[in-house]
């Protein structure tokens, strides 16, 4: 049987909306409109229509699962991956290219006919239009019940948007939602900084937990301009408490770049995790020390700034543990 396209948004989760194109397939969608606007024009143009941690979420019994997709926003990496997961276990990951050599179908059969969550998550690098999502004849799917579940909205730059992970599922903020089992929503956008303009008051999303991870790319904005980069960091802050007062929100410092002693124009890395102390400090906001959270070794990145998929795991895991021993649990 092929899902037509309201039965492939009732299996969504982790985006705002499914909108059927022109042409008659569906995309999906993690920010507003209003919040597009904004990137579109700070020309992030790219990066906000991908689908970092968009996830097909349903009970199946039968064996096959296919699909066509293609490519209508990229990144600037070529790579993409789709990872299924047959219960908590990722059982198969198809990764190609985002340019015209890539492939452009997925396919996937059970070893047996049984009931199992099934769960496909989207690539990170790009939005994809999708159609033709074919199941066994007489089948039958439900999709996996989201009553009750902890809601998680993740902000941040690339490494937030899931740069530079080999398996889309394995970025740091889809591993915490996954050990979570949480309703989530990513909101890393590559590339960007503090902005309170990008924060919508109309997202229709109500996060129980909260993280940000900025400043990194702040550093190289404002150089040695201590004041602005607090002021935009302040900034942030008093709109996203006054939008969330009662969700709970950590403030991620950044994680170790090996040209922070290298940037004699920029102020000293250190001072980035002072101030930014200060502004969590202000707003009530607990730290994460993403200082900790990835081992300073360039095995652990791909540029000596994104971690790669061992980085992204283990970054994922401190998380992990830091919301944990501040509460939060999967409900």
């Amino acid at each position: 049987m092929i899902l037509n396209n309201e039965q492939i948004k009732s299996i969504a989760t982790n985006c705002i909306d499914v909108r059927t194109r022109a042409n008659g397939r569906v995309e999906f969608i993690r920010f507003t409109d209003k919040q597009k606007e904004v990137y579109k024009n700070r020309n992030f143009i790219g990066q906000p229509p991908c689908d970092a941690g968009i996830c097909l979420d349903f009970m199946y019994d039968g064996e096959i699962i296919a699909f066509e997709f293609d490519i209508i926003s990229r990144t600037s990496r070529n790579f993409l991956s789709f990872d299924l997961y047959d219960g908590d276990v990722m059982v198969h990951s198809l990764f190609t290219y985002t340019d015209a050599e890539g492939q452009r179908q997925f396919f996937y059969k059970f070893g047996e006919k049984k009931e199992r969550r099934v769960r496909i998550f989207l690539p990170f690098s790009c939005g994809i239009e999708l159609w033709n999502f074919v199941l066994d004849d007489g089948a039958t799917f439900t999709p996996t019940s989201t009553e009750g579940k902890l809601k998680y909205l993740a902000i941040g730059d690339s490494i937030t948007h899931g740069y530079d992970t080999h398996y889309t599922s394995m970025s740091y903020a889809t591993t915490v939602a996954r050990h979570f089992d949480a309703l989530y929503l990513n909101h890393g956008v590559g590339g960007y900084v503090f902005l309170a303009e990008s924060l919508d008051e109309e997202l229709p999303f109500s996060p129980d937990v909260i993280t940000v991870a900025y400043g990194t790319n702040d550093w190289g904005r404002y150089l040695k301009d201590e004041e602005k980069y607090r002021a935009m960091a302040m900034e942030f802050f008093d709109k996203l408490c006054a939008i969330y007062p009662d969700a709970k929100i950590f403030g991620i410092l950044p994680v170790w770049r090996a040209d922070e002693d290298r940037r004699p124009e920029r102020m000293p890395f250190t001072r980035v995790y002072e101030i930014l102390r200060e502004v969590y400090a202000a707003h009530g906001v607990a730290v994460i020390d993403g200082e900790k959270a990835v081992p300073q070794m360039r095995t652990f990145y791909t540029d000596g700034l994104h971690p790669n998929t061992i980085g992204q795991h283990v970054y994922g895991q401190f998380v992990i543990e830091a919301l944990e021993k501040a509460g939060v649990h999967k409900k």
